[in-house]
Parts: C-alpha cells; sequence; structure tokens
C-alpha cells in the first residue's frame, strides 16, 4: 500500500493526466532471483523489446547473462559496455554488422535463411538457431519451422547445434513448457552432441514457484546441454502500475485518461483497480472501463463499483502493467504519451 499512496501523492503533485510507474525495488529483485538460479550452463536472457528502458537495461547487463534482441535499433540500446554480450537475435533482417560481431545465435525461421549463413566468404560470428514452431502444443505461430522440417536439418547439418522456441500466445501454463522439455529431451537424444536449447519466453502467467519447478526440472533432465530462458514479462509482473484520471462517468462506462491502445499493451486480464478515495474493485455497479480515444475498441474490461462514489477528476490507479507499455506507450489520436516515473 505504502507504493501505492506514494504514486497518488505524486500524480497529483505533479499534475499528470497518464503516468506509468515502475517498482526499481521489485524488479531489481527479480533480476537478482534470476541471477542466484543462473550457473555455467544455465543462463537467463533479457528481450530488449519487453522493456527498452537505459535503467532496466543497465540492470540487466548486471544481472543476467546476455539480451535478445529483434533488430538492429534494439542493439544499439543496450549499454556501451555490454554491446558484446548479445547472445541471441530473431531478427528477420539478419543484419551483416550483427551476425559479424555481436550475434552468438540467429533464429531461422525458413532454410534459405540458413544458406545466407552457410556462405563459403561468411565472416559471419552468429550460428544458426532453428527456430521451432509452437504448434506441437496446438499453438501455432507464424514464426518458426515444423518439426519435421527442424529434424531433417539436423541431420542434414551435423554442425547445427541450437533450437529456439517461443511458445505462442499470453496464456501459457507450467504444462507447456513440461511438453516443450519433453520434446527437447527428444530432439537431443537422437544425436550425439551438446545443444543449446531456448525455452523462449511468456512466462508472466506463471507464479515464481511454478518458475522456479520448471528451470530447474530442465536444469536437472538435459545435464550436459546449455538451456537459456527469457523471461521478459515476468521480471516486471509485480512491479508495474498505471495512474490516470476520471473524465467522465456514464450509464454503463467510466472513461479514463488511460488508453488500453496507447498506454496499457498486454494488461493482465485480472488487472485490479483503486481509486482516488481508496475504493479498490467491488461495488454493487458493473461498468466498462474505457479509454479517451474514439477508437470503438479502446476497452480495458469490466469493474464492479459503487458507481455513486465515483466522479470526474478522481484518480485511479490499475495494476499490474508490463515492460511492454512503456514499450508501445505513444500518442495514436492525439494523446500525449503517459510519463514513465521508477519508484527507487
Amino acid at each position: 500500500m505504502r507504493e501505492e499512496l506514494f504514486i497518488f501523492k505524486d500524480f497529483h503533485a505533479f499534475k499528470r493526466q497518464a503516468a506509468l510507474y515502475y517498482s526499481l525495488r521489485k524488479i531489481d529483485e527479480n533480476f537478482k532471483l534470476l541471477k542466484e538460479l543462473s550457473d555455467e550452463r544455465l543462463k537467463f536472457l533479457f528481450p530488449v523489446k519487453s522493456f527498452p528502458h537505459p535503467k532496466i537495461l543497465a540492470l540487466a547487463a548486471k544481472h543476467l547473462n546476455g539480451f535478445d534482441i529483434s533488430n538492429e535499433n534494439e542493439r544499439g540500446l543496450l549499454p556501451s559496455s555490454n554491446e558484446q554480450n548479445v547472445l541471441w537475435s530473431s531478427s528477420p533482417f539478419m543484419e551483416e554488422e550483427l551476425l559479424k560481431n555481436n550475434v552468438l545465435f540467429q533464429d531461422i525461421n525458413d532454410e534459405s535463411q540458413l544458406q545466407v549463413l552457410r556462405q563459403p566468404s561468411s565472416t559471419f560470428r552468429a550460428k544458426p538457431s532453428l527456430r521451432l514452431n509452437s504448434d506441437f502444443l496446438s499453438k501455432e505461430s507464424r514464426f518458426g519451422l515444423r518439426l519435421d522440417k527442424v529434424l531433417e536439418l539436423l541431420n542434414k547439418h551435423p554442425e547445427i547445434d541450437a533450437l529456439h522456441t517461443h511458445i505462442a500466445g499470453q496464456k501459457n501454463s507450467k504444462q507447456d513448457y513440461v511438453e516443450l522439455l519433453s520434446l527437447y529431451k527428444d530432439i537431443v537424444s537422437r544425436y550425439q552432441r551438446p545443444f543449446h536449447l531456448n525455452f523462449g519466453g511468456g512466462f508472466a502467467p506463471l507464479s515464481e514457484e511454478d518458475f522456479r519447478e520448471v528451470v530447474t526440472t530442465c536444469q536437472h533432465e538435459l545435464p550436459g546441454h546449455n538451456l537459456y530462458f527469457e523471461p521478459g514479462r515476468w521480471i516486471i509482473a509485480n512491479a508495474g502500475y498505471a495512474a490516470g484520471k476520471v473524465l467522465s462517468v456514464e450509464e454503463n462506462r467510466i472513461v479514463i485518461s488511460l488508453s488500453p491502445s496507447c498506454h496499457l499493451k498486454w494488461i493482465e486480464p485480472s488487472f485490479k483497480t483503486m481509486f482516488q478515495s481508496g475504493q479498490s474493485t467491488g461495488g454493487t455497479s458493473e461498468m466498462i472501463l474505457c479509454g479517451p480515444t474514439c477508437f470503438e475498441g479502446d476497452i480495458l474490461g469490466n469493474v464492479q463499483v459503487n458507481k455513486e462514489a465515483i466522479t470526474p477528476g478522481m484518480s485511479i490507479l490499475i495494476s499490474p502493467i508490463s515492460g511492454y507499455a512503456h514499450a508501445w506507450n505513444h500518442s495514436f489520436n492525439g494523446l500525449a504519451k503517459a510519463d514513465v516515473v521508477f519508484i527507487e
């Protein structure tokens, strides 16, 4: 509650209209937990796209083993002292400078990309990582190769020793990672060589207990192989808040200054609300919480409130929010970007 009170006080003191608040204490604790779990063969990478802010990238460089980047622009955001610590690239552009100087592994989504790294004159440092489509979990992705193609390429190119899978969707469970582990075990059992196995991200729905269990089980079940995890949203899951103002209270809608389209990317379905009066979710009236744009889909969801206690000008606090809220913070429809505030 202390952080919530600080946020309301700061929000009013600086006359903010919309703001994203992140607790550096909580974020640092989560980074330290990952550092404690890591070892020589178990590494945690930070996906730059999940929170591309200098403060967060500096913490990631301090505590984690490297970064996952999607393009050259993301590499340019890294602390200068850690430019060589980029381990994985999923860039479809396959930028030459990245592959020569920074990236250790480059995701391959089709065989033609593999040929780029296989050119006789190539000076690329990057090694190919076969991106595996997650359709084996009935979660088909637009990224990656089907399992039969992955096996074909592993047989055809025995020097390939890296696999990468991001489980598609935002509602992953512990069981999804157990099934991915089972598949990786089956694949590596066919070959007499150590692999680099990347389990991707998507861990945000998992509790700390479940996340620990997934990581330690993979570590136990895959001895001799190098394991990688990319828990971007999970690191920020309990550390983010968004503050805004109530703009109007209509028959069945509360319009606020925070826009799901602009400021609240990938907010958790079980988000919590708290109003200036201290009232949390609850009450006799079900209201639709909406953003201020003219876009019909600018809707956050339903909340139960005491309608009579909600008035225009009142502040509202929403949690938890992810680092993607910062990454997607923009001014669609003429809105101002939300202020970004770190709670030290």
